[in-house]
């Protein structure tokens, strides 16, 4: 009997979704009526899971411009969010994305990198985690921070630094001259 149920709701399905179309076609009426769908959506406006989305893509788009292909990863993979291959053939950079300047015990000696948006600047930056984390730990490791969560994090990258870090730190976004 539930093979006939079955049968009978999936008929049921098919013969609606034949008579009913997938979606409704836009009239140029009803366009003149709707707001454009490119609306900008404030950064703030969105949940911590948009935010992210948000965040790979621009990244992703940062990225495509120095010949990188992202793939973004379902579940985080040797302390990844994300693999980036390079055209080459033979770069492939492990990716953990975070919101924000930061260093933590558990990326130590995983080859990552981390690439952040600067909230202040918009600015997208790229560093490995284990290359930078010596320029640092002096400032933070006493940090209850560090010493409890093992995680510490700054609101951006203070502009002195920017300067003394040279190539281990790479802005990204916007593209500087080369």
């Amino acid at each position: 009997m539930r093979s006939v149920a079955f049968v009978l709701f999936v008929f049921t399905l098919t013969a609606n979704a034949v008579a009913a179309p997938f979606f409704t076609p836009l009239t140029a009426e009803k366009e003149e009526n709707m707001k454009t769908p490119f609306t900008l959506v404030p950064y703030k406006q969105l949940n911590a899971r948009q935010k992210e989305n948000h965040n790979f893509h621009k990244v992703a788009a940062a990225l495509a411009d120095y010949g990188y292909n992202s793939i973004r990863l379902s579940d985080d993979w040797k302390g990844a969010d994300f693999i980036a291959v390079h055209i080459d053939g033979e770069t492939m950079l492990r990716v953990q994305l975070k919101g924000r300047f930061g260093f933590d015990k558990k990326y130590q000696g995983k080859n990552l990198w981390i690439v952040f948006r600067d909230a202040k600047t918009e600015e997208i930056y790229a560093y490995r985690h284990d290359d930078l984390l010596p320029h640092y730990i002096k400032r933070f490791e006493q940090t209850a921070a560090w010493r409890n969560k093992g995680t510490y994090h700054f609101p951006s990258v203070p502009e002195e630094d920017k300067k003394r870090l040279g190539k281990k730190l790479h802005r990204i976004y916007p593209p500087q001259p080369q």
